[in-house]
Parts: structure tokens; sequence; C-alpha cells
């Protein structure tokens, strides 16, 4: 790990906008009903050959039926983690890199069963300069990305989830952290999250701050050998003890997982030990996001 690399995610703060939001917690239950069953879907690779709107290539899973039903989706966006790099400006098949661990993973082998049909957006990172391998940049970069994906896709933009694993779960901390009550998606879930690159010591007690203005659910295994169970432990510890904090911010530990973690938890029949000292796994990951909508307001 390398905080150099920190610097090009500046680039990110496209993901937040001008207006406030707060996240608005209900029951789910009336949401889901006014959704069909999830049957399946497509997961669909673009390079910039296909979409010029982005800075390499990305994946998104589309719903069976999606450009038909008239409805407009809720949405997950997955950033991987550091085995998930891959140039694929122009080589699809480096796109691939992402479909090792989590959600990309249980797509790629059918085993993804959510309670709701869900677009998600997988977007790569590519070394900045291959010969340093310092520094990243995202297919997301581009602003004009997410604006291209509004106007092709059904995106539900006051429900959008943000989720990444390890180096992908340090870009969640870095995106509601730097927008706070700017930033747009409805509840945050990093997973193994990398703190140490992504919340440098001089920016932390602000970074924390913006990361309280979303509802957020940290995992993470107790034998993680990659980022250390500690680098949630301290983010969760300096969230709670933060006074005006609206949201709640929440931690589970795997008892017996390292920092591949991530499958288990968005499986939604998911039965895994965790440790008694932290937030147990008590609501499936989809019922706890689905209870969180985004929504414009004039301030907290």
């Amino acid at each position: 790990m390398n905080k150099s690399f920190v610097s090009v995610i500046c680039s990110m703060f496209f993901l937040v906008s001008c207006s406030r939001f707060v996240s608005v917690k209900s029951d789910p239950a009336p949401y889901l009903a006014s959704l069909p069953e999830h049957t399946g879907g497509r997961l669909v690779g673009f390079t910039q050959k296909d979409f010029s709107d982005c800075d390499n290539g990305f994946y998104v899973y589309l719903p069976d039926g999606w450009d038909s039903s008239g409805i407009h989706y809720p949405t997950i966006v997955w950033y991987c983690g550091h085995n998930g790099i891959g140039d694929s400006r122009e080589d699809p098949k480096e796109l691939a890199k992402m479909l090792l661990n989590g959600i990309p993973k249980l797509i790629k082998e059918d085993r993804w069963k959510p309670l709701a049909p869900f677009i998600v957006i997988i977007p790569q990172a590519r070394w900045r300069d291959p010969a340093k391998r310092d520094s990243y940049i995202y297919s997301s970069d581009n602003i004009k990305f997410w604006t291209s994906l509004y106007q092709q896709f059904p995106i539900d933009r006051q429900r959008m989830y943000l989720t990444g694993h390890s180096d992908g779960g340090g870009v969640v901390y870095w995106i509601v952290g730097h927008g706070g009550d700017r930033a747009f998606f409805a509840a945050a879930v990093p997973v193994s999250g990398n703190a140490f690159d992504f919340i440098i010591p001089k920016d932390r007690s602000k970074i924390i701050t913006g990361m309280s203005r979303t509802p957020l659910w940290l995992f993470h295994g107790k034998g993680d050998n990659f980022v250390p169970l500690y680098m949630s432990v301290d983010v969760i510890t300096e969230m709670r003890a933060l006074r005006d904090r609206p949201y709640e911010a929440k931690l589970t530990v795997f008892s017996e997982l390292g920092h591949f973690c991530n499958d288990e938890i968005f499986l939604p029949d998911m039965k895994v030990k965790t440790e008694a000292q932290w937030d147990p796994y008590d609501q499936d990951i989809y019922s706890w996001m689905l209870q969180y909508e985004r929504v414009r307001s004039d301030g907290f």
C-alpha cells in the first residue's frame, strides 16, 4: 500500500453534489413489494470503445427485463480491491480480474440472490503509471461517466448504495468522508476497508465527521492478514465518539474469516460466527440498504 495514490481520487468529487442530502429510514417492505422478483440478469462489460465517457472499463449488471419494465432500479456501486486492477480501456478480458470475490463473483457463479432486482455498477481501477504502480485511475473518475449512466440505465438515484472491498472499502471511506452531507449515496458498506491509505492522519477528523453523514455498516474478518482489523475498529470507535452523529454506524467482525469475507455478506442467508462485542449480523444486507433512501435537504 502506498499513500501517494490517494491524490488521484480527488477526481471522485464528482460524486458530490452542490445540494445537501439526508438519508431517510423507513420499513423497506413497501418498497420491496413495488419491485418485481429478482429472476436473474446479465453482466455487461464496457470498454472506452463502447462507452467513451469513462477512464477505464467497467461492468454493469442489469436485471432481467430492465429495458421494458418501466422501473427505476435500486443500484449498488461496487469498488474492487487491489486484485481487481486492470487496464480495460481497450482489452475487455482485463475486466475479469474483478470477478474474484464479493458481488461480482456471486454474479459470475450465478449465486447472487438478492431480495430485489438491483443494477450493479462495477468500475475498474488501472495504474496511472504501470511502471511505478503508486496511483490509481478509476473508470468512474470522469464526471460524464455518471451522467451517461443515468441517461442509459434506469437507476433510482434516491436508492444508490456504495460498497467496496479492501482498497475498494477505502474508496468508500474517501467518497462519503469527503462528501459529507453532499454525498448522495443512501447508505454505504465498507468491507475490510483500507483506512491506512484513504484516511490519512492530517485529514482524519474531517473524514470521520464526513462519514457520519451517511449510514454505515462496516465488516471485517478477525483473521485479516492484509488489512488489519484495528483499522475498522479505530474508524468505528472514532465515529461513535462524535456528538452529532445523525445515523447508525455499525461494525460486524467475523470470528473465523479473514480478508476475503465479502462473499458471505452478500448472501442473504449468511450464517457465519461473529464476535459478540461488535454488532451482530441480524439483518440481511439488502434489507438494511433498502430501508434508506437519499433525498435532497436544505441541510442538517
